[in-house]
């Protein structure tokens, strides 16, 4: 029988919210020793945005705000 493969992307705004499914996921390949798990680390998205304070008066009034979005690609298969 052949192998079976499970690719998974995840995407998260904070580290902990992937961290924790990671520790779940790492439990089950644990307890079914028919799984392979591999692990891959993507790099973060940074995006970065600029707001006119006001759109009125005083252009140079501004706020940034930057947004980070985590990622990691999680690969399972299925060996029998």
């Amino acid at each position: 029988m052949k192998s079976v493969s499970l690719i998974v992307k995840l995407r998260a705004y904070h580290p902990y919210y992937i961290a924790n499914f990671m520790a779940v996921v790492k439990t089950e390949v644990f307890l079914n020793s028919k799984l392979q798990f591999h692990e891959v680390f993507l790099p973060r998205k940074v995006e970065r945005f600029t707001v006119l304070r006001s759109p009125h008066v005083d252009k140079k009034a501004r706020d940034q705000f930057e947004r980070i979005t985590y990622q990691r690609l999680i690969v399972l298969k299925n060996c029998l």
